[in-house]
């Protein structure tokens, strides 16, 4: 493997990296905001049974409703997560939280995207440019982000949903 090679895929782990805490972050915001939902929902529903004593048929009825729709949303959820952690690589994501990355930093800008791009365009057969140019603005972006933490976009601290 190229010295090339090596350091689009040390490209690509590093963003996979970022998309697996936005994924995660995603996921946890998704199941808190269900759950304080379905709490609600449950203490609004409690409050209406105690007020107008609905009959055993039409309890049962919300009983089953409200565990059916929190059952859906939670699986909803999990497998909105797992199809996202299972797209992590693929070209169209790896070049969003590319764009992400270089908007959230200034020294690499679009620096970062481009050179994915140009990397990937030299391996396509009839490629516009050379593999020493691709190689030379892969390393320079390299040299320009080996010090900085991609995944310091995605923060746990963000206050709103």
């Amino acid at each position: 493997m190229s010295t090339l090679e090596i350091t689009y895929n040390s490209f690509i782990n590093r963003i996979s990296v970022v998309s697996k805490k936005d994924t995660l972050l995603k996921f946890v915001k998704n199941a808190l905001v269900s759950l304080s939902a379905f709490i609600l929902l449950a203490l609004l529903l409690t409050g209406l049974e105690a007020i107008f004593g609905f009959s055993s048929t039409f309890r049962k009825i919300i009983f089953f409703g409200y565990f059916s729709a929190s059952f859906a949303t939670l699986v909803m959820i999990v497998l909105s997560a797992i199809i996202s952690y299972r797209n992590i690589s693929k070209p169209r994501k790896v070049n969003n939280y590319a764009l992400q990355i270089g908007s959230s930093f200034p020294e690499i800008k679009d620096n970062l995207l481009n050179a994915l791009q140009v990397y990937i365009y030299t391996k396509k057969g009839g490629h516009i440019f050379s593999t020493s140019l691709a190689a030379e603005t892969i390393k320079q972006v390299d040299e320009k982000s080996k010090k900085i933490n991609f995944a310091g976009i995605i923060s746990f601290k963000k206050a709103n949903p």
